[in-house]
């Protein structure tokens, strides 16, 4: 291989595909967020480590710095992953093109999040979709597609981590075509299936216990870990005491209970919504430290409370 890669991130789903081209000798440089960088102690250890020529994304918009780091490494190729737009002076430098790695099955999910619009939208499948950038974001020509499945138990982190290292698999496939560097046979998808994911904020992960079960089931486990499911506790002072939730499970049937009723089990927390029931057997209090659920429910006991709101 005489690939010379510089690689886009500001993401930990990139560790197993950074350290997969670093083992193979082709990764020139990376180009990622300083604060990212300087907290995620694998990604800069293994940078560091292997001497990799890395550049902060703050100067993505320094059209003589940018180019000069490509042209210093005498880079031919360019992989981006979870990672903003870059300028077609940026796109357009490699001999052998830049292409984006998406976690997504396109054209479903395209932009921000797509790993928790997959579980928020119960899709089955989601994937990776390798694509040549262009300008229209994430509707470059496809080069691959690789579905995966969604399982039932799957929650954003495991799902996330299922595809960090199927992406070292599709970079493998890839790098090894052999019409790659002359000419490539893209997919052909149809455009009007193009579907956009939304960004995550605060107020999208308050759960609404008026949903359907599948949906509030869907929402804890697409923001697991971070930013977290959360609901109040209304006491009958009118009081609110925020938690948050982890890990749950739902259960289907037909009751005339008030929505969002509380009822204390011996290992779980059962909360009516529309259709059923959700079982909390993860939680804890806002800004307190992780406990079992035995102790975070002996802590509810000597508590008034009306509902969750």
């Amino acid at each position: 291989m005489n690939y010379k890669i510089v690689f886009y991130t500001n993401n930990y789903i990139s560790y197993p595909s950074l350290k997969f081209l670093i083992k193979i000798k082709i990764l020139k440089g990376i180009i990622i967020n300083k604060l990212f960088f300087k907290n995620n102690k694998k990604i800069y250890n293994l940078i560091i480590k292997y001497k990799i020529n890395y550049l902060f994304d703050k100067y993505i918009n320094n059209k003589n710095k940018i180019l000069k780091f490509l042209k210093l490494n005498k880079i031919n190729l360019q992989i981006v992953m979870a990672f903003k737009y870059i300028k077609s002076y940026i796109y357009n430098f490699p001999k052998y093109g830049t292409f984006n790695i998406h976690p997504s099955v396109l054209p479903k999910n395209i932009g921000p999040n797509p790993i928790r619009n997959a579980i928020l939208k119960n899709e089955k499948y989601t994937g990776i979709s390798i694509f040549k950038i262009n300008k229209i974001i994430d509707k470059g020509k496809i080069l691959f597609i690789k579905k995966i499945k969604i399982k039932k138990k799957d929650n954003y982190s495991l799902l996330k981590k299922k595809i960090s290292y199927i992406n070292v698999k599709i970079l493998k496939k890839m790098l090894k075509k052999k019409k790659f560097k002359k000419k490539y046979k893209h997919l052909k998808i149809n455009k009007k299936l193009y579907t956009k994911s939304f960004k995550i904020n605060h107020l999208n992960c308050k759960i609404k216990w008026n949903n359907k079960c599948i949906i509030i089931y869907n929402q804890i486990r697409a923001f697991y870990k971070k930013p977290l499911a959360w609901t109040y506790l209304l006491l009958k002072n009118q009081k609110k005491i925020k938690i948050i939730l982890k890990k749950c499970f739902y259960k289907k049937y037909f009751h005339n209970k008030l929505i969002g009723m509380l009822k204390i089990k011996k290992q779980y927390i059962k909360i009516y919504c529309k259709d059923g029931f959700i079982g909390i057997i993860k939680c804890k209090l806002n800004n307190k430290k992780q406990t079992n659920i035995k102790s975070f429910i002996n802590g509810l006991k000597n508590l008034n409370i009306l509902k969750c709101i």
